[in-house]
């Protein structure tokens, strides 16, 4: 497992909430886990628009969460 570094962040409670909305339905355990999966996510979607890579980076995003949820 990679050594992971602690930080702060800001958010609004709207925001807040709706980060615990979707960590529950991307079954994440822990806010950090789905913050971390979604800046990879964003992160893919952002260099797609240089490399035009965006679908197999989505495709294989989607398939770790599903595969997390059958277990």
């Amino acid at each position: 497992m990679k050594k992971k570094q602690r930080t702060t962040i800001w958010l609004s409670q709207n925001v807040m909430n709706e980060l615990d909305q979707m960590s529950e339905r991307a079954d994440c355990r822990r806010r950090s886990e789905f913050i971390e999966e979604a800046i990879k996510f964003y992160d893919g979607y952002i260099r797609s628009q240089d490399e035009n890579q965006y679908l197999p980076i989505a495709f294989s995003s989607a398939m770790n969460v599903l595969l997390r949820l059958q277990k």
